[in-house]
């Protein structure tokens, strides 16, 4: 069984999409779409392209991560 270590990456913010959604790139190259979970909205007010991200990778959708973070 994986640990939930391994589905965490640093990625970059490239794309900002409609309804609070942003494209990210792990330094691996991976490509995720990317939401921020409700309790961090207040957290983290606003995402730009360039922003470094800690995101957490879904383990049933392998296209979608969650942003629990900001570096």
């Amino acid at each position: 069984m994986a640990t939930l270590e391994a589905f965490r990456f640093e990625a970059t913010v490239e794309e900002e999409m409609p309804r609070g959604l942003y494209v990210v790139r792990t330094d691996e190259g991976r490509k995720f779409t990317a939401s921020l979970p409700v309790t961090s909205r207040h957290g983290i007010t606003k995402l730009l392209r360039g922003d470094r991200v800690v995101i957490e990778a879904s383990l049933t959708d392998k296209s979608r991560a969650r942003i629990v973070g900001k570096r």
